[in-house]
């Protein structure tokens, strides 16, 4: 039987990937005006050092009259901002939010089926708009929709995903198209939408590869990540934030995740399509976590993927899978690279990345035949070298883009980067934590 997943029925296309269908709206609500006024102007008001008290003075926030997914969205993005800036906009961290903000922050996320958090959906995929209507949505013709503190390289930053995004629905058009190809057993359509996915794989790590231009690691670590930290294990907040108000939460101090590229879906529905799986470890279990993030649509097309048939055991029942889990004899080039995971070093997202090594599933308890499982191993230090670990062979120049991460910056940043992380180790700030 045809395993079919129709992009559309989750609000997903092949031309925006998980972008709205419709271009997120630049006015002002009417609705709450006051607040995401104050929102928009953030860049300004943050730097008096009065944020809370500004956000304390705002009318009451009117969430009974959001009807439309675009006005509950508007406002999660909004709330969000303020909410992130309350608790990272002054120098000494609040133990709780007030029910001002905290109430109508909870029943917005409770109806988009999300925590009352800044996530993804609010930082990158409602936050854009095009500068030419008529134009692509693509790098130069977007701009953000709200900021923290303004700046290029926080819109780059951000900007980056977008485009990201958008290209990533070619992708999953072909994913889509692959699964319904295998199960059909058609080896030569399924083995076309491998490398049409392959080929939009390409754009997306072009696309990834220009984050250096216009975010400076420097920069993003000290004004662009602390607004986006979340309460999670932060030495900050040790008993967690309290949300005032709500009573759901009972005034037990609530620990969610940051924001994080980790919350987007892309990659954990190319994992379902190659058959990719991950051992069963933290990072495993993190992964899943990011689900609660996720807007409810997106993680239905993603179950919807992992329901299907995957590429890695169309490859194995023609016994092209070694024991080992890697391919023998690919019946294409790129077909067979994508499933196997080769990716050239320099094309790689994040050379941070743990190494991954791959197992066969089977060897994993409750992982299913032909899935293709990744392990992290040591650190990625050069391109194309062999050694051996306990008699298996691995390649330090094959890498894939597992582990659900889409973002971060890349190639010739990273040892910038390392140089600012240690510069902020030594700044003794207690938030200087990963999200």
């Amino acid at each position: 039987m045809t395993h079919l997943v129709d992009l559309h029925a989750y609000g997903v296309t092949a031309e925006r990937g998980f972008l709205p269908i419709a271009d997120p709206s630049a006015g002002i609500p009417a609705t709450n005006s006051e607040w995401h006024q104050t929102a928009r102007d953030l860049p300004a008001l943050i730097p008096s050092g009065k944020i809370r008290s500004i956000i304390e003075a705002l009318p009451e926030f009117r969430s009974e009259q959001l009807e439309t997914e675009e006005d509950l969205e508007a406002a999660m993005r909004t709330l969000s901002y303020l909410g992130m800036a309350y608790v990272w906009g002054e120098p000494e961290s609040p133990s709780a939010l007030p029910a001002r903000l905290a109430v109508p922050w909870h029943e917005i996320a409770a109806a988009l089926g999300r925590e009352p958090i800044l996530s993804y959906a609010s930082y990158a995929l409602w936050n854009w708009r095009r500068i030419d209507a008529s134009g692509p949505i693509a790098l130069g013709n977007i701009a953000l929709l709200q900021h923290f503190l303004g700046g290029l390289d926080e819109a780059w930053f951000i900007l980056i995903h977008v485009d990201i995004e958008r290209r990533a629905g070619a992708a999953l058009a072909a994913g889509a198209r692959a699964q319904a190809a295998i199960s059909d057993g058609s080896d030569v359509e399924a083995t076309a939408a491998l490398n049409e996915l392959g080929d939009a794989l390409d754009g997306i790590l072009g696309t990834m590869k220009r984050m250096p231009e216009a975010c400076d690691p420097y920069v993003y670590y000290h004004r662009v990540r602390p607004y986006i930290f979340g309460w999670r294990d932060n030495p900050a907040l040790p008993g967690g934030l309290v949300y005032e108000g709500v009573t759901a939460y009972a005034g037990v101090g609530q620990t969610f995740r940051g924001e994080t590229g980790a919350q987007s879906t892309i990659v954990p529905c190319l994992d379902a399509v190659l058959g990719v799986g991950h051992a069963p470890d933290q990072l495993r279990e993190y992964l899943m976590e990011m689900r609660r993030y996720m807007p409810r649509k997106h993680v239905g097309l993603l179950e919807a993927f992992e329901a299907g048939p995957t590429a890695a055991s169309r490859v194995e029942s023609h016994g092209l899978l070694d024991r080992d889990g890697g391919i023998r004899r690919p019946v294409d080039d790129k077909a067979g690279g994508i499933v196997r995971g080769d990716m050239p070093h320099g094309a790689c997202p994040e050379r941070r990345l743990p190494h991954l090594r791959q197992r066969p599933a089977n060897e994993e308890a409750g992982r299913r035949p032909g899935a293709v499982v990744l392990r992290p191993e040591a650190r990625q230090i050069g391109g194309g070298r062999e050694q051996r670990d306990g008699g298996r062979r691995e390649s330090r120049g094959r890498r894939f883009v597992a582990g659900g991460i889409v973002s971060r910056i890349v190639g010739e940043a990273d040892q910038r980067r390392e140089e600012s992380s240690a510069a902020m180790a030594d700044d003794g700030d207690p938030r200087w934590v990963e999200a």
